[in-house]
């Protein structure tokens, strides 16, 4: 009798399953999906999810009060990208105005331009400082003043204490706050491993 239930009883779940499986392609054929259509369908869906990152979609929302922050990229800020190098930084943003070499770390400098502090190390930018009296930070290509930044950014990746911190992938942009009027202080645009 146990071989019985043990060899029948799944075989009856089996070919009931079939039956099963047959009437609903018969009654509904819209409910079944053949697997190579289940494929086409997921295919699909990845294309139009990497559609909606690319920057000609970012490039489409001219105007900040549009742009959350998860719209962003977070690819570069004033125009530059942590990725870029000091001969591109010349390039985009012209000479700077001064630099300040670390008496600590001797391959960090910083170099100070009219819109924003740029810290490189080894010749790696670490990070891109946008200080308050500048009073607008640009996100990809987005202008953003520091008045209404918190409110157009959104929710937060977390909140610390001196401020509000967004990441999107290993890239990391912090507003600092001024702990007794709330007021930003400055922001900073870094890789997320240096936090």
């Amino acid at each position: 009798m146990n071989k019985l239930l043990g060899v029948g009883l799944p075989l009856a779940m089996l070919v009931t399953g079939g039956l099963w499986t047959q009437y609903q392609e018969y009654e509904h054929p819209v409910l079944t999906t053949s697997v190579s259509a289940l494929a086409e369908n997921i295919a699909a869906t990845d294309i139009t999810t990497a559609t909606y990152t690319t920057p000609e979609v970012t490039a489409a929302v001219t105007s900040a009060s549009e742009t959350p922050s998860s719209l962003l990229r977070f690819g570069s800020v004033n125009g530059i990208a942590l990725s870029d190098d000091l001969k591109t930084i010349v390039e985009l943003k012209g000479e700077p105005l001064s630099m300040i070499q670390d008496e600590f770390i001797k391959s960090s400098r910083t170099y100070l331009f009219k819109d924003c502090e740029i810290n490189v190390v080894d010749g790696a930018v670490q990070s891109i400082i946008v200080g308050a009296a500048v009073g607008k930070v640009e996100i990809d290509g987005i202008s953003f003043p520091f008045d209404k930044l918190k409110d157009r950014l959104g929710m937060p990746y977390f909140i610390s204490e001196d401020g509000i911190v967004y990441k999107k992938g290993n890239m990391a942009f912090k507003i600092f706050m001024d702990p007794h009027d709330n007021h930003i202080k400055s922001v900073s645009y870094f890789h997320a491993g240096n936090q």
